[in-house]
């Protein structure tokens, strides 16, 4: 078990507190877990580029099932059952594509699941078509943090920036894409999903 009494009870809190749309609350939920989600995609699927995104998706389906997290004893094995499910769901989608699925335990999918999905997926688009309008320099240095991974000191290194041009920068990109969101979408995303790592 990854919790012990304490942090349960702080987590169970953190998710009534994101039931009633705190976002603060939910980042801090965001850079508890991610630590420890995302060695364990990475485990499943074997990439990090695609357990990154498999981590994005998780916490797209928290914040988009908010209304019911009141309802959740265990926040810690729920955000575990999501990954797990969002990474087998990946990999059984990537065996479809490769005509492997006879390789895979076959998984049950109910409607809401479905539902889930479709909502995620429709976010990832928002963002990518927020991202899209970014100046070329400012999507640069947000896609190198974003899909890269790579920190502030090595982004300013590689374009040869300082960093704190590289942190005004990301700033500026994660304010106009949550506005771009709120103005263009009707998503209500917390500014911490819009990243994978702090800034």
């Amino acid at each position: 078990m990854w919790l012990n009494n304490t942090a349960q009870h702080t987590d169970t809190q953190l998710f009534s507190r994101i039931a009633a749309g705190d976002e603060e609350a939910f980042a801090t939920l965001f850079h508890r877990y991610t630590a420890r989600l995302f060695p364990f995609l990475v485990s499943i699927v074997k990439s990090e580029a695609d357990a990154r995104e498999i981590l994005q998706e998780t916490f797209l389906k928290c914040w988009l099932s908010r209304d019911k997290l009141n309802g959740v004893d265990n926040p810690g094995a729920w955000l575990n059952t999501v990954a797990t499910h969002s990474a087998y769901n990946y990999l059984r989608s990537r065996a479809r594509y490769e005509k492997h699925l006879d390789n895979l335990a076959p998984m049950a999918e109910d409607t809401e699941e479905i539902v889930h999905t479709l909502d995620v997926r429709y976010a990832q688009k928002a963002i990518a078509r927020a991202v899209a309008q970014l100046p070329a320099r400012r999507r640069q240095i947000f896609e190198l943090s974003r899909n890269e991974g790579l920190s502030r000191k090595q982004i300013a290194e590689r374009l040869q920036l300082s960093e704190n041009t590289v942190r005004n920068q990301l700033m500026e990109s994660l304010h106009f894409i949550q506005d771009y969101l709120r103005k263009n979408s009707d998503l209500s995303i917390p500014f911490v999903l819009l990243i994978l790592q702090s800034i």
